[in-house]
């Protein structure tokens, strides 16, 4: 009786030391100085570079380090930049989800600051739930959540909305 408890806690402890090992996830490939282009019908929508990248195939997801995108107007002008801590890009449709310190600035000055955002590729929208602020030469908007498109042109945050002008 003894042998066959003994042997089936071996088994046992076996098994979940191989459940272990098949949940580890590796990147497939890991690069510094990373840059990706999106385009449409021969138009940039953006480009995103990062210090370094963690590509995980399987999951046709890409860990970022440090990103920058620059996102494009209709006629391939920058319409502004995003900076933050790090993110991660969905290769199935380009969505970018920020995270951390984020700051968008715009070419007319505009600056939104928050920690989290993402970027709808199909819409070509930025959404975030978390707190905001917009400034620009003429005062500071505040509040939680937003949807945007890329050149802060058209915001709309979401509830609890506080101001100033200058």
């Amino acid at each position: 009786m003894k042998i066959i408890l003994f042997i089936l806690i071996i088994l046992f402890c076996q098994k979940k030391s191989e459940e272990v090992i098949e949940k580890k996830r590796f990147p497939s490939q890991i690069t510094t100085n990373f840059e990706l282009l999106e385009s449409a019908t021969g138009k940039r929508l953006f480009k995103l570079v990062a210090k370094k990248a963690l590509l995980f195939d399987e999951e046709k997801l890409i860990y970022i380090y440090k990103p920058i995108v620059y996102f494009f107007d209709e006629k391939g002008g920058l319409s502004a930049i995003l900076e933050c801590d790090s993110g991660i890009v969905d290769q199935k449709n380009y969505n970018l989800f920020g995270f951390g310190s984020i700051v968008v600035r715009t070419n007319d000055s505009t600056y939104l600051y928050c920690d989290s955002l993402r970027w709808d590729n199909q819409r070509q929208m930025i959404f975030t739930n978390s707190s905001v602020k917009l400034k620009n030469e003429s005062g500071e908007i505040a509040g939680i959540g937003l949807k945007s498109d890329a050149a802060l042109s058209r915001v709309r945050i979401l509830k609890e909305i506080k101001g100033r002008t200058k």
